[in-house]
């Protein structure tokens, strides 16, 4: 028994100098420098002047007609930041600003199954409905047909947290939509062909702009999207009307313009993501101190409790953060074969916490759990980017094998022929080409167009 008490004793003096030890680490030992990299991310950026900004009309893209629309966007900006600062932005009610008639739009979908209809020919049988539906949206078709006039977008005007809003984007797309049901209507005239081919290209042109200048995750996406449907809409004018590719060349070449890997920047959506990471580690300490995060678990109460003892350190947290995210922004900065062949736990956190280290709980133990929770798996939106580079190359291969008139049986070989920046970018080799259907294709990593995972498009009569 007194061998049994005395271990008891040592036990219980051991896991007290353990806690002192750790108590002691945690008050004595100060928080980190902040690393110059993550301190440059985290600068305020330079902005454009807010007239020449188009982010201002997303945010006020569904104000009624008679309104300006960029005025409401800074009203409504303005709104949000003040009520950002004083911790009460979800208060936020954007409906207030748009006036008496904001924009009551058709969802894009529903003129479009795009997963399961050729729009050019839905958008061409409902005809009746869509030019109805046009004239009465004609004022808000004129608002977002001048996103092409702004010189800039900068999307860096709100300091994003866990609680910040995001524009309206439903407006956008769903103008964006019925813009393209418009196009195709006019296409199928001979005499307003090469309008709707001028207004087309211009489409492209403006998101693809804005995909470039896009900083969050979110609105790359949405960019990713409406260009996917875009030069869909191109490839399915192609096969419908073959002759297109010759007697309008200029525009064609215009359209079918491959993105190119300048106008791709997936890093600077992860850098927004690691800022939104870094404003959630500055703000902790406070949001815990103040309950402005409520410990509602329990695991919320014991993160609470080991913080106000000392176990967080704020720049600590975000050097971590920020080590994993230049490991990140690498990975995904390569090409995809290279992420197709990364592990799927490398893809979202590839320098875990080693929990067996002594040191991951001496100091910012908090700090190294919200660490080892990691950043989500971005290769689902990494891969629908890559997506869509490959689809746009196909659809430019698709111009120019009708454009040439290039012979079934010649197709093979005119596809080996091609240079590499019109291969797919996931094997680097040629597109599959099924001489029986006409049709070149590559299997999607990322999104699922019309034939089970694979993106095609029809090569049609030449």
């Amino acid at each position: 028994m007194k061998i049994l008490l005395r271990g008891l004793k040592w036990l219980s003096l051991s896991i007290l100098a353990l806690i002192v030890a750790l108590l002691l680490c945690w008050w004595l030992i100060p928080d980190q420098k902040l690393d110059p990299g993550a301190q440059a991310l985290l600068a305020s950026p330079t902005l454009p002047p807010a007239e020449q900004n188009a982010y201002f009309l997303l945010w006020g893209m569904k104000a009624s007609p008679e309104l300006d629309a960029h005025a409401v966007g800074q009203q409504i900006v303005a709104e949000h930041e003040k009520l950002l600062a004083a911790g009460k932005v979800e208060s936020l009610d954007p409906d207030k600003f748009y006036g008496a008639h904001p924009a009551k739009l058709k969802p894009a979908r529903d003129r479009c199954d795009f997963d399961r209809q050729q729009c050019l020919t839905a958008y061409q049988n409902a005809e009746r409905q869509i030019r109805a539906e046009f004239a009465s949206n004609a004022r808000y078709i004129e608002r977002y047909r001048s996103l092409r006039t702004y010189p800039q977008y900068a999307e860096r005007v709100l300091n994003m947290t866990a609680t910040s809003r995001l524009p309206d984007y439903a407006t956008t797309v769903n103008l964006s939509g019925l813009l393209d049901a418009w196009i195709a209507l006019q296409v199928a005239s001979p005499a307003t062909r090469k309008a709707a081919l001028d207004e087309l290209a211009a489409e492209i042109a403006v998101w693809k702009r804005l995909l470039h200048d896009s900083d969050s995750l979110i609105s790359q996406m949405i960019c990713v999207a409406i260009l996917h449907h875009k030069y869909r809409l191109a490839s399915e004018i192609m096969s419908a009307y073959p002759d297109t590719a010759r007697q309008y060349s200029a525009q064609m070449t215009q359209i079918t313009a491959p993105l190119s890997d300048k106008e791709i920047d997936f890093p600077r959506a992860l850098a927004s993501e690691f800022r939104f990471s870094a404003s959630i580690f500055q703000d902790l300490r406070h949001e815990l101190d103040t309950n402005a995060i409520p410990a509602v678990t329990t695991g919320d109460k014991i993160g609470k409790f080991l913080a106000r003892l000392g176990a967080y350190r704020a720049n600590a947290s975000i050097n971590q953060r920020y080590a994993t995210h230049q490991k990140i922004s690498a990975l995904y900065a390569d090409n995809p074969q290279q992420l197709l062949a990364a592990p799927s736990a490398t893809r979202s956190n590839p320098d875990p916490v080693n929990w067996w280290n002594p040191a991951t709980y001496f100091y910012n133990p908090v700090g190294n759990l919200l660490a080892s929770i990691g950043d989500p798996d971005f290769s689902q939106y990494a891969f629908r980017l890559h997506d869509l580079r490959a689809y746009t190359r196909m659809v430019e291969l698709q111009r120019r094998i009708v454009e040439a008139g290039i012979a079934p049986d010649h197709i093979s070989a005119a596809l080996n022929n091609v240079g590499a920046n019109l291969t797919n970018p996931y094997t680097g080799q040629p597109f599959d080409y099924d001489a029986a259907a006409q049709t070149l294709s590559f299997a999607g990593h990322g999104e699922k167009f019309l034939s089970k995972g694979r993106m095609q498009v029809e090569l049609g009569k030449r």
